[in-house]
């Protein structure tokens, strides 16, 4: 829930909910989403969700709007911008291997990203 006015939704990129799973003392994302305006209307596109039977996110739907937005405010087209992703996925399982958690050192994880990739890259593959 959030107190904004439907006239700002456009500029929210992607819509993340969350929930608390109280017995397992953890957080759960449970969907991601995309906001579009059709008709004058704002409608909720549902991008993934987590299925509970086998705690896995399913892919619900396809972006209508975050990959052209995302194109046009970087300057990467789909190809360049498939592979970033990729290359970060190849960064979150190594950190996750690594056992590489809390607020600091993920913070680090992602400057060194930014400083110099190539670098985080090969200290992934090694």
């Amino acid at each position: 829930p959030i107190n904004l006015p439907e006239s700002m939704l456009g500029a929210v990129n992607l819509n993340i909910v969350m929930f608390r799973d109280r017995r397992l003392g953890i957080r759960r994302l449970y969907q991601v989403g995309e906001f579009i305006e059709q008709e004058n209307k704002i409608e909720a596109n549902l991008l993934y969700r987590w299925e509970p039977s086998n705690d896995k996110i399913i892919k619900h739907a396809a972006s209508l709007r975050y990959f052209e937005d995302l194109s046009r405010n970087t300057g990467m087209d789909i190809d360049e911008i498939n592979k970033d992703i990729k290359q970060r996925k190849k960064i979150l399982e190594w950190a996750v291997k690594k056992n590489i958690q809390g607020f600091k050192a993920v913070g680090s994880l992602i400057e060194s990203y930014y400083k110099d990739k190539d670098k985080l890259l090969a200290m992934t593959r090694k």
